[in-house]
């Protein structure tokens, strides 16, 4: 190995020294700062002294010649070599196979003890997203309801599970009337879930909103462009808008429209862990008092993250739930989760950017169909929403 020292005033300066003398193969071994002059000290002056090697090159013995190759060709298309490469690759299925069973044993560590039919359905909801404890709750009632014959009726426990399932999506569309008065609606919910695309979309679609008077108020007092966008798409849609900066402002606007059938608040979104932001959200919400304060989260969300957003946000009393960004997420079963943990209502839900037309009624028939269907999510996606939105909303 050639072993070589470069010392220049800069580093840049000895590393072209370094590729000047041993080429762009050389290898830094170390680089360090030296002091070169005379006697005496003020005369000294630092430098960079590197260190490099430009490896020995050998022919490598291991380099097979003709021959070999030839040879190694010749003794693997023999009748033996074909022989063992057919044991080889069945050894290898099955390990494959050995590999997959005990993956699914990690993945699904905690599936409790059932029939096969149930444990399949158990693992259909989780990879839905469907919490565990959701999905063993609803298994161990179908083992103790039917007996061993029945659990073999694979049509009685697909149409037991969906019972199961819809009762458990309670769904409540938020009433008109507000006894000739505008009926106050306040989305909530944290940053990036939508809120204001969900507020276009309710008060022009012809299926909601669409016929009635509406007035848009924003409350999102920390974001310019989030009121430019109101403010464009109010003007678009021929609708009187209003910026609200203070809460004590609020009440004075919501009486100036309280004649239009319905207001609609869009406020600004707040993460559920910065308290002091949820408190400012809340004085807005305490003096507006709205008819409905619907929650809008994210399908696409962690069911973990959902949860904590719930809990944070209970202090505005939320009336129903928006989910958002259906069309986004490959586990729509995170929505049955939450809305057994929530205790509130299914309202709306929105499947894609068009406004107004991607904004759907809550239907527990449909939802199941996607929640208990994992497999066929992809299909469902391009071609349910599609026919949901026909439907409901027209062309």
């Amino acid at each position: 190995m050639n072993v070589r020292r470069f010392t220049a005033p800069e580093i840049k300066q000895a590393l072209a020294m370094v590729r000047k003398n041993l080429g762009e193969d050389a290898v830094i071994l170390r680089t360090r700062k030296v002091k070169r002059g005379g006697m005496l000290s003020f005369l000294t002056r630092e430098l960079v002294e590197v260190t490099a090697a430009l490896p020995d090159r050998k022919p490598s013995s291991l380099q097979p010649n003709g021959e070999k190759v030839a040879r190694i060709k010749r003794n693997l298309s023999s009748p033996q070599s074909l022989e063992v490469m057919k044991d080889l690759r069945e050894e290898v299925k099955e390990l494959k196979g050995h590999v997959r069973d005990l993956s699914e044993q990690v993945k699904y560590e905690r599936m409790p003890s059932l029939p096969q039919r149930l444990a399949n359905h158990w693992k259909n909801l989780v990879q839905t997203g469907v919490d565990e404890k959701t999905a063993k709750d609803m298994a161990q009632a179908l083992n103790l309801r039917f007996n061993g014959r029945e659990l073999e009726n694979a049509a009685l426990i697909d149409r037991e599970l969906t019972r199961m399932i819809s009762e458990q999506i309670a769904v409540r569309f938020p009433p008109r009337s507000s006894n000739g008065r505008a009926r106050i609606f306040a989305l909530v919910g944290p940053t990036g879930v939508g809120k204001t695309t969900t507020l276009a979309k309710l008060v022009t679609s012809y299926r909601f909103w669409g016929k009635s008077k509406t007035t848009l108020v924003s409350a999102d007092t920390y974001r310019v462009a989030a009121i430019e966008q109101l403010k464009t798409f109010a003007a678009i849609a021929g609708l009187p808008m209003e910026a609200v900066y203070q809460p004590a402002a609020m009440k004075n606007v919501l009486n100036r429209h309280s004649s239009r059938d319905a207001i609609f608040i869009d406020t600004a979104g707040r993460s559920q862990m910065d308290r002091e932001k949820l408190d400012e959200l809340a004085a807005f919400i305490e003096v507006a008092e709205p008819d409905e304060v619907l929650l809008c989260l994210a399908v696409s969300t962690r069911l973990d993250d959902q949860l904590e957003v719930l809990k944070r946000y209970r202090r505005l009393k939320p009336t129903g739930i928006v989910f958002t960004k259906l069309d986004e997420s490959s586990g729509p079963g995170v929505m049955l989760s939450v809305l057994s943990k929530a205790g509130l209502p299914l309202t709306y839900l929105t499947c894609g950017q068009r406004v107004p037309d991607d904004i759907i009624a809550a239907d527990p028939d449909r939802l199941v169909e996607l929640i208990i269907n994992p497999g066929r999510i992809g299909e469902l996606q391009r071609t349910h929403f599609e026919e949901w939105l026909t439907n409901d909303n027209g062309k």
